[in-house]
């Protein structure tokens, strides 16, 4: 299979590849990708070098290249890794060369929750009628948190809504709990009694 690369390789003019060229490469160069000594760096495997290479360079007998790894976007980061890749088609040999964090998403603005736990607490005491409350019993009521508080990446919108669940229970006081169980997220109940303020 190396035999395949350097053959293809023979015809490729030396500097930067073009796009098409180095479509070509990745197939050749995914099929013989463990043959390579160094190749699995960082849990890299040939399959995943199709259609996600960049900046693609032939020095011979270097084959460089950028690929975008994105172990670092699980979680809600906005960052991922990028890393630079060096071939070298006469050693049979593989190895990263150099990594660098390129940004994937904007920085999301920050979000005041208090303001948005009294909004939805004054609703609640005062049994409002509002779409983003669905009352299941005079004393348990389910918010559509979601209308609150937006959904971005996984960690922030995480963070951002346990804040207003705190602050909502802290404003409404210590008899009003969150429930726990998962088929009942988004509830709260008062467990001691029915709330007189506004009570219809």
């Amino acid at each position: 299979m190396l035999d395949e690369l350097r053959s293809y390789l023979r015809d490729v003019s030396t500097g930067k590849v073009s796009l098409d060229q180095s479509r070509e490469i990745e197939i050749i160069l995914s099929r013989c990708w463990d043959e390579l000594r160094g190749s699995g760096q960082e849990n890299m495997e040939g399959y995943k070098l199709r259609t996600r290479t960049e900046d693609m360079q032939w020095a011979p007998p270097i084959l460089a290249f950028d690929i975008e790894r994105h172990a670092q976007q699980s979680g809600g980061s906005t960052r991922a890794v990028v890393h630079t890749w060096s071939v070298n088609t006469e050693t049979s040999e593989a190895s990263i060369v150099n990594a660098r964090q390129r940004y994937i998403g904007g920085m999301d603005k920050p979000l005041k929750v208090g303001p948005l736990a009294e909004e939805v607490v004054k609703l609640i005491l005062n049994r409002a009628n509002d779409p983003r409350l669905r009352w299941l019993s005079d004393t348990r009521v389910k918010i559509a948190t979601r209308k609150f508080i937006p959904k971005t990446n996984w960690r922030t919108t995480k963070g951002r809504t346990e804040r207003f669940q705190t602050c909502v229970v802290q404003l409404l006081g210590e008899d009003w709990k969150w429930c726990k169980e998962p088929w009942h997220r988004d509830e709260i109940e008062n467990t001691n009694s029915v709330p007189k303020n506004g009570d219809q």
